[in-house]
């Protein structure tokens, strides 16, 4: 199947129009206002749809809010062991407060330390309705954590991950006041919600090119090594026009699983990694590179922190690829897909269903060692040219 394209200009789509925006914050003034500058950039965006949540009554941060004329609403905070403890019951307050609203359907989480594309809120708009026509997707985010400038080329495609993205998402209704809030955690919301027991199978939506960006480089769950290594590399994009996206309809699970099948049916397999690191002129997926590996990543479970519970040979793959060191960050049933040295590479677990239905017999999968070998021998020719 070939995904139609649709214009991301969301005009005539009459059930979103007034789609509210609530902006957690807590005391870090100057973020909130480059966020909220930003957000009342974006195309679409009303001043009246944002509501600004802040974790208790600090003075500045809330002057930033009523100085912008957006909405400020306060959590009176109680006293926790712990900062993801206080996250979590700000998080229970922001979404009860939305939902008490029974007119409201869906509502975009974003926090004080963002920023944002210019079709940031048409990116919601065209892909809200998956939500409610398909089961199968729970949320709908804005972020990629692998959207770094290296991979994160092509602006109209969207992917399906099993990773629960929280960070500029997109809640539904009936899935936060039926399933979560009548058991919210008290602690580490977002690990919760990757859980198993609320996940159920499902997953969110995400852009290959974010569209939000993280400008925190400390926070609750954040410090300067983790922002430089990953949050200051991704790519958010800046393109002013409308963008010609992927149909909604194309990741829809059956045709997103027939859109797979057909790109691994015409792919060009991966017998060399060395064959990766020859830089090409842009390609599409209309032949797509696929890479099948030995991992049995998709059989292994998650502990409450988001991390595999068992050794992988994942961290010399990251490495190569340049990927997060978590290896469910992006992934869809064994499966991740991004570009790199401009070609469009599938990355495919040889334990997944992808590689029992594609891979050829006689392939023997790449291992972590070859990946880690690859990885120094790049690292040796590009020495070799310096020292030249």
């Amino acid at each position: 199947m070939t995904a139609t394209l649709f214009v991301s200009n969301p005009r005539g789509q009459q059930l979103l129009k007034d789609l509210p925006i609530a902006v957690v914050a807590y005391n870090r003034e100057m973020y909130l206002r480059r966020c909220l500058t930003s957000l009342l950039s974006v195309r679409g965006v009303k001043r009246s749809s944002i509501t600004v949540y802040q974790d208790g009554f600090e003075a500045s941060t809330s002057q930033a809010a009523t100085s912008m004329g957006v909405a400020i609403k306060h959590h009176v905070r109680k006293e926790l062991k712990e900062s993801a403890a206080y996250i979590a019951d700000h998080y229970k307050f922001v979404l009860s407060d939305v939902f008490a609203d029974e007119s409201v359907q869906f509502c975009i989480v974003v926090e004080e330390d963002m920023v944002f594309a210019p079709d940031f809120l048409e990116f919601f708009l065209l892909y809200a309705p998956v939500m409610k026509k398909d089961a199968t997707v729970y949320c709908v985010s804005a972020y990629n954590d692998n959207g770094f400038e290296t991979l994160a080329l092509d602006s109209s495609q969207v992917y399906r991950t099993e990773w629960f993205i929280g960070l500029g998402w997109l809640a539904l209704r009936e899935i936060v006041t039926h399933e979560w809030l009548p058991h919210w955690p008290e602690t580490h919301w977002d690990h919760w919600l990757r859980e198993d027991e609320q996940r159920k199978g499902r997953e969110c939506l995400f852009p290959e090119v974010p569209r939000d960006f993280h400008i925190g480089e400390r926070g609750a769950n954040m410090d300067a090594m983790h922002y430089r290594r990953y949050d200051s590399r991704l790519k958010l994009n800046d393109l002013p026009d409308h963008i010609q996206m992927v149909s909604p309809e194309s990741l829809l699970l059956g045709n997103y699983e027939e859109m797979l099948g057909n790109m691994l049916a015409a792919s060009h397999v991966v017998r060399n990694l060395k064959e990766l690191d020859l830089i090409t002129e842009y390609q599409s997926c209309s032949q797509p590179w696929v890479v099948y590996y030995e991992g049995g990543l998709s059989n292994h479970t998650l502990n409450s922190q988001g991390h595999i519970t068992s050794s992988t040979p994942w961290k010399p793959i990251s490495n190569f690829f340049g990927l997060w060191h978590e290896p469910r960050r992006g992934i869809h049933r064994g499966l991740h897909r991004f570009h790199f040295r401009n070609k469009c590479v599938l990355l495919v677990d040889a334990f997944s269903v992808y590689a029992r239905n594609h891979m050829p017999r006689d392939l023997v999968p790449f291992n972590g060692q070859q990946f880690g070998q690859a990885v120094w021998a790049r690292i040796a020719s590009i020495q070799s040219r310096t020292d030249g």
